[in-house]
């Protein structure tokens, strides 16, 4: 990769956390008759700071256990939710949802937080900010 793309995209990522508001990227999903392609899943990721595999259980879980895998072997190429009858708007609703539980601190409203697994079910929020923790 061009070292100077991989400096733009780092100033992009650095103004997306701008004065500690958390701005989503613009979800690019395509609807394709039996799925859903979500493409830029990577960019979420990078700005929230979470694992892919937080990510894609929580999904799995609010959608019934669909299947749900990565378009390919490398993770950049997004992810392939397998249902006809989902649809864009509700992706971006669990995305916004996944955020508002998993990613801003409900003490401080920070986006400055860590999650670390705390055993194989649950996991630890911790805020920078205001030094919150919580098991979630």
């Amino acid at each position: 990769m061009n070292f100077n793309i991989m400096l733009e995209e780092a100033y992009n990522c650095l103004e997306l956390k701008k004065n500690n508001k958390l701005i989503i990227p613009t979800l690019i999903i395509e609807k394709i008759p039996t799925r859903l392609y979500w493409s830029n899943t990577t960019k979420l990721l990078e700005v929230i700071n979470r694992s892919p595999e937080h990510l894609i259980n929580y999904l799995k879980f609010e959608l019934t256990n669909k299947e749900i895998n990565w378009f390919s072997n490398n993770i950049n190429d997004g992810l392939i939710i397998h249902d006809k009858k989902i649809k864009k708007e509700e992706l971006s609703n669990l995305i916004l949802k996944y955020v508002n539980m998993y990613v801003i601190c409900s003490s401080c409203k920070s986006s400055d937080t860590i999650l670390n697994k705390y055993n194989s079910k649950k996991y630890e929020f911790e805020c920078e900010n205001c030094k919150m923790t919580k098991i979630i």
